[in-house]
């Protein structure tokens, strides 16, 4: 684990965490998952003490922050598959919650926020 870790790239990881959650590869996303946030803590400890606040250590929490939802959606999606085909309705409250009480700071770049958005709707 730790050499795929260290020849992986976080940006890579992402975009093929994103993959399996658009292409409905629900087994795949927590795998994914796992080896991308992995990737970024050997990242985040390669970074100098935070005594202050980094664009570095800043772009890393943003990180972090579209991992999470990404992995949401991937629940979102496998909440839904697993009640269509029972024909009920999946209790997504506490997800959409989630989402609804995590919106930006005021000091935040709403550059970075506007991925989660659009990765939200």
């Amino acid at each position: 684990l730790v050499a795929s870790v260290e020849a992986g790239d976080a940006s890579v990881k992402i975009c093929e965490t994103l993959l399996a959650v658009a292409d409905g590869k629900l087994g795949e996303v927590e795998n994914l998952h796992a080896q991308t946030a992995q990737l970024c803590l050997y990242k985040w400890q390669l970074l100098p003490c935070l005594s202050h606040a980094s664009d570095a250590h800043a772009g890393l929490l943003h990180f972090f922050h579209r991992l999470v939802e990404i992995r949401e959606s991937g629940q979102i999606m496998v909440e839904t598959k697993n009640h269509s085909s029972a024909k009920t309705l999946p209790d997504l409250k506490n997800l959409l919650n989630a989402w609804r009480y995590r919106l930006p700071n005021d000091f935040d770049n709403l550059g970075l926020w506007d991925e989660i958005f659009t990765w939200r709707s």
